[in-house]
């Protein structure tokens, strides 16, 4: 049940193996060229002695070698715990510690930091760059890979730590398929299809639906290594024409607050638009659908779900609902009003599970 065997294993790739995985501005890998590149890079591991179980954090750019990467550690057995490239040293080493990390995986953007802990307390780390892991020259190669049971830890996922200390949340391998739900369901993706965020992959958000979702659907997945822009959204969508785009309210409200005289075609390119992370105003909705013809699909997530658990329909939902819970979700709001009264969207809390 290991996920990179869901994503990349050999009945996988009899089917999407030519398909394009992997996209980006200057370059492109097709599924079995990414799990050629996954078995290559999970060799490399094992022989730095980075067993089943143990944990890995990975600080990199949104790179092709990043994801390469990433899906070695859980390929071996180990599990992956991607974090935003601008921690600073004392997060990092926070995250290190509290994850009982054995190894640290950085990139040539970020070495700076990881050669600074490398050189600190966490001197008994294994450290490596990604960018030196991956070869030169590739040979075609079976993916081979370490099972893993459904309920064993695959990733870890820190929480923004907002009001407290960042917390580790822990995902097990069998939670693939509950990301899928809102991916087929609503935006009915398929096969070849492109998608785009503008959230970084160390996000929950991110990781479950522009990464983990797409690939086991067989689609696209666009990958830009900076933090966005409102001029990187642009250039993409209008460059890739992407059929999805997931982003949050904040760059929704950039882009129209600095419109500008292509936004309106270049910006009904896409056919379905999505928005978590943060509350969603229903006049951005409103603004939004008016300046390209597309309604922006609210939905919610978190980082103890990974996946999306309520989403709304583009055409039906009201414009201040995040809509209904997605199949195999339950819900149950807590300490609200029991009446019939109106409930406030502060009152209550919401439990979800699957």
């Amino acid at each position: 049940m290991n996920i990179v065997e869901q994503l990349f294993g050999a009945e996988r790739l009899q089917e999407f193996g030519q398909t394009l995985a992997l996209k980006w501005a200057t370059g492109s890998y097709t599924y079995r060229q990414v799990a050629e590149r996954i078995q290559q890079v999970s060799i490399e591991l094992k022989s730095r002695a980075i067993k089943p179980g143990q944990r890995v954090v990975l600080q990199c750019s949104e790179t092709a070698n990043f994801v390469i990467c990433y899906f070695a550690v859980l390929n071996i057995g180990a599990v992956g715990i991607a974090v935003s490239t601008r921690l600073n040293q004392e997060e990092l080493e926070f995250v290190l510690s509290d994850s009982n990390a054995c190894a640290f995986l950085f990139d040539s953007k970020t070495a700076a930091v990881g050669q600074s802990v490398a050189g600190g307390e966490g001197a008994d780390l294994i450290t490596a760059n990604v960018d030196h892991l991956i070869p030169d020259h590739f040979d075609s190669m079976e993916l081979d890979t370490v099972p893993r049971g459904p309920r064993d830890e695959a990733l870890w996922v820190y929480s923004s730590g907002t009001t407290s200390r960042p917390k580790g949340i822990v995902h097990t391998h069998r939670e693939i398929m509950e990301c899928c739900r809102f991916h087929l369901d609503t935006l009915q993706l398929k096969r070849g299809d492109k998608i785009f965020c503008t959230s970084k992959l160390s996000f929950a958000y991110a990781l479950a639906n522009a990464l983990l979702a797409p690939l086991r659907l067989g689609v696209s997945v666009y990958l830009h290594p900076d933090w966005m822009t409102l001029d990187t959204v642009r250039s993409v969508v209008l460059r890739e024409q992407p059929r999805v785009v997931f982003g949050v309210p904040s760059i929704y409200q950039g882009l129209m607050d600095e419109s500008q005289s292509t936004d309106e075609s270049t910006f009904a390119l896409p056919e379905y638009f999505v928005s978590a992370g943060e509350h969603l105003p229903s006049n951005v909705r409103k603004r939004w659908l008016q300046l390209t013809g597309r309604t922006i699909i609210n939905a919610y997530g978190c980082s103890e779900t990974l996946f999306l658990a309520l989403a709304g329909n583009a055409r039906t939902t009201p414009p201040n609902s995040v809509g209904m819970l997605l199949p195999n979700v339950t819900g149950e709001l807590q300490g609200a009003a029991t009446d019939n009264s109106e409930i406030s969207p502060r009152q209550g809390v919401l439990h979800l599970a699957h």
